[in-house]
């Protein structure tokens, strides 16, 4: 999920501020941290950018943008509650089927180009494997295929870097 900004934040106001609540947070804020009066303090570290305010305040005083947002505001909420609930399924599906004995990095596993998963050696002899498929979808448990021990697979998803190489072939 891309970053998203919460203008209400930003601001200081609640979802449901009138325009006159969000006009008045908007010129506070802008006394605060437009550059022409900005004096670098401690207590402004924690202040938005002069940019952040100009910007949630155009969109929260105009009538259609502010229920565009309103729309994205509650579909990135849903997206958010959605991950929770699916990493606390995740995380009670492993409490109940395989205790997780400790973790390791992708590096230190090894591809199984027949059954496409990598692996790694379980101390009961068997092995825990873990597909591309499911690292892809944000589940990094390998599981042992013969008993009921799994790992956290520690790993990065790497972009393609082609248009790096072309670059550098140019140069």
């Amino acid at each position: 999920m891309s970053k998203f900004t919460n203008h209400y934040q930003v601001l200081g106001v609640g979802e449901s501020s009138s325009l006159q609540e969000i006009k008045t947070a908007y010129k506070r804020l802008v006394l605060k941290t437009h550059p022409d009066r900005y004096k670098k303090s401690k207590d402004n570290e924690k202040l938005p950018s002069f940019v952040s305010v100009q910007l949630a305040y155009e969109i929260l005083r105009s009538k259609k943008r502010r229920a565009l947002f309103n729309q994205q505001l509650e579909q990135t909420k849903k997206e958010i509650e959605e991950e929770k609930e699916n990493e606390n399924d995740l995380y009670k599906l492993l409490d109940r089927q395989a205790p997780v004995m400790g973790s390791v990095d992708i590096d230190e596993m090894d591809w199984d180009g027949y059954k496409k998963v990598f692996h790694y050696p379980c101390p009961c002899g068997g092995r825990f494997e873990v597909s591309q498929e499911d690292l892809e979808e944000g589940i990094p448990i390998a599981i042992c295929d013969c008993c009921s021990l799994a790992i956290y697979v520690i790993y990065d998803i790497e972009e393609d870097d082609d248009d790096d190489d072309e670059d550098e072939v140019e140069n």
